[in-house]
């Protein structure tokens, strides 16, 4: 049985893209790619309707399925699933949303 999430309020959940390569050595120690990056990304995969003020609602700017830049620092790692990372944001934290030229 699979289990579906479903963002309440402001709220996203982000699927974590990996893009830095990590080496390991012979003897096993993980050498990084480089410095880690200013700011990470991500793919939403559910959000919530958006805040309310006032009694009127208040939409997001991001969809299901956006590309987005986040501040790593800002939000909360979730565990939903053994072979991908997930993280729990405010729409407030996307600082991007990833828009790919044709």
């Amino acid at each position: 049985m699979e289990i579906e999430y479903q963002a309440v309020y402001d709220k996203i959940i982000v699927e974590i893209i990996q893009h830095a390569e990590q080496k390991t050595t012979l003897s096993g120690i993980i050498l990084p790619a480089g410095p880690p990056p200013a700011f990470s990304r991500g793919i939403v995969v559910s959000k919530g309707e958006g805040t309310y003020m006032d009694g009127v609602r208040i939409p997001m700017d991001v969809e299901v399925g956006d590309e987005i830049l986040y501040n790593p620092n800002m939000v909360s790692p979730l565990e939903l699933s053994e072979t991908n990372k997930y993280t729990l944001m405010s729409d407030r934290d996307v600082v991007a949303i990833v828009r790919k030229g044709e």
